[in-house]
């Protein structure tokens, strides 16, 4: 994992299915934020937007928010969230203890295979891929919706070519909130020279305008019929 509770920036592109990186984030509530990815394959060059949502809850926080209400996922057993909860406040060796298990994955999803692989390479690649993007591209905190903390990603799958189920834990002791959340690829902002006929999206209006604008300056260039 990279420090400070940064989101990995490796997201498939749904065309070509090369790496993508992020290179904006605008939070639109608690729950809900939006990414936009750019294809690192210049064969194809799409760019795309795509919703993060916190979907459900597996380990309930804390320090909960009124403002944020989930559902509790169907995986997680009730009893240890339940001791959990009446736990006392935690000192400082909890705390070391929380965080040096941050990282470890959550039983959430049937043992059904995925689509796709995991989020991220093995730990070296992960690295170098780290070295390259930090360079080149912005890194996305990705935060707790109960507490505002960082949150790091532990899990992921993919559901299809636009949709993947990524889990994330709080990096805040006191809160300890873990929860999926699905990241969709909702429009394109660019489109791909390497179209796939299987994926199918609406484009942002200012894709569309430029459209209109190339077809009319083509036209304007066509000799007389």
């Amino acid at each position: 994992m990279s420090e400070g509770g940064y989101m990995r920036l490796s997201i498939r592109c749904p065309h070509c299915l090369g790496k993508s990186a992020a290179e904006d984030h605008e939070e639109l509530s608690r729950t809900v934020g939006e990414i936009a990815y750019r294809c690192r394959n210049y064969r194809c060059g799409h760019v795309f937007a795509a919703r993060l949502e916190v979907v459900r809850t597996l380990e309930p926080s804390r320090t909960p928010s009124p403002l944020v209400a989930l559902p509790v996922s169907a995986h997680v057993r009730r009893a240890p969230v339940q001791a959990a909860l009446l736990a006392s406040e935690c000192d400082a060796d909890d705390e070391a203890d929380y965080l040096a298990e941050l990282a470890r994955p959550l039983a959430d999803w049937p043992a059904a295979p995925s689509m796709g692989g995991a989020l991220w390479g093995t730990a070296a690649d992960a690295e170098a891929d780290d070295a390259a993007e930090r360079s080149r591209y912005r890194y996305i905190t990705i935060r707790c919706p109960h507490c505002q903390a960082g949150a790091i990603a532990v899990a992921s799958r993919e559901l299809s070519r636009t949709l993947r189920e990524v889990t994330y834990r709080c990096r805040n002791h006191r809160c300890r909130h873990a929860y999926v959340a699905q990241l969709e690829v909702v429009r394109t902002l660019s489109l791909s020279s390497l179209p796939c006929a299987e994926v199918v999206l609406p484009l942002s209006p200012h894709v569309r305008l430029g459209q209109l604008q190339a077809l009319l300056q083509a036209s304007a260039q066509a000799p007389p019929g």
